[in-house]
């Protein structure tokens, strides 16, 4: 079921999902890692395909991240399908998105109870709503064209509430 961790005095979640390391990309993007340097915590939201991604930022924050469709059984093997963590007074579900009813914001709803956001991905396509109270946050792919035209990631920011913001990946070192 869902796994529960607590994080306190968190201001700055860097946000990723559908990396597709190294199918789609050599690495993950360098204006990545530069704006998550000053993040108090990661998150990927599945679709890794690889690990390697997952420690490269370990290096820059702690990571929490989920499996996604995509992702192989050696890196599915090792982490959950969906996580509620508590951030400060907030509970942040994280799900990749993919199953087979509704669309991927419904779907991944639909995982959680009682949280203030939830951190999906799947779909490639950025979105940061709230729908009914909570904030559906999907940085979207910052490495794939597949299902949309630009290549996004995300930051949350928290102090008494949650926003999110959808940023443009200016340069992909394609594989």
């Amino acid at each position: 079921m869902n796994e529960k961790l607590t994080f306190t005095n968190i201001k700055k979640i860097g946000v990723v999902s559908d990396l597709h390391i190294p199918i789609k990309a050599k690495t993950i993007p360098k204006q990545i890692l530069k704006d998550f340097k000053d993040a108090d915590l990661i998150i990927s939201a599945g679709d890794n395909v690889s690990l390697a991604p997952l420690r490269e930022l370990e290096k820059l924050a702690p990571v929490i991240a989920v499996y996604g469709n995509m992702d192989p059984p050696e890196v599915a093997s090792r982490l959950k399908a969906n996580i509620i963590i508590n951030v400060n007074q907030f509970k942040i579900g994280i799900v990749h998105g993919h199953g087979s009813t509704g669309s991927t914001p419904e779907h991944s709803r639909s995982q959680f109870s009682d949280v203030d956001c939830i951190i999906f991905g799947h779909s490639h396509q950025p979105m940061n709503e709230v729908v009914d109270g909570i904030l559906m946050f999907n940085p979207g792919s910052p490495t794939d064209h597949q299902f949309t035209a630009l290549n996004t990631y995300g930051t949350l920011h928290l102090d008494q509430k949650i926003k999110g913001e959808i940023h443009k990946v200016s340069e992909v070192e394609i594989k």
